[in-house]
């Protein structure tokens, strides 16, 4: 499963991919793993716990059209804990995000 230096395997990580369609679909599933891409700053390296948190929330964000109160109740945690991390994380909408890339800014 893991190489030296906490590296996956490319036969974990195929695994991975097929467990994590089953369970989320293909397009949530190249998300949870886009940290292990080949093209990222670290491929193969493993994700952290902060990692995984950031992804997720932005997963269910994404999924309830940004409504903090339906994420913070998808997430368990409180609204004022959703907006810490939401901060903490960078995290802002797709749409808001392409906007501001095509300004420049």
């Amino acid at each position: 499963m893991l190489k030296d230096h906490g590296e996956l395997s490319p036969s974990f990580l195929a695994a991975a991919r097929g467990h994590l369609e089953f369970l989320y679909g293909a397009e949530d599933a190249g998300r949870l793993l886009a940290p292990l891409a080949e093209g990222s700053a670290t491929p193969g390296r493993i994700p952290t716990l902060r990692d995984a948190e950031r992804t997720h929330i932005a997963m269910v964000l994404e999924a309830v059209h940004w409504n903090k109160l339906e994420a913070a109740r998808v997430l368990d945690i409180s609204r004022g804990t959703l907006y810490r991390k939401i901060d903490e994380y960078g995290l802002e909408p797709a749409t808001t995000r392409r906007r501001r890339e095509a300004v420049g800014a």
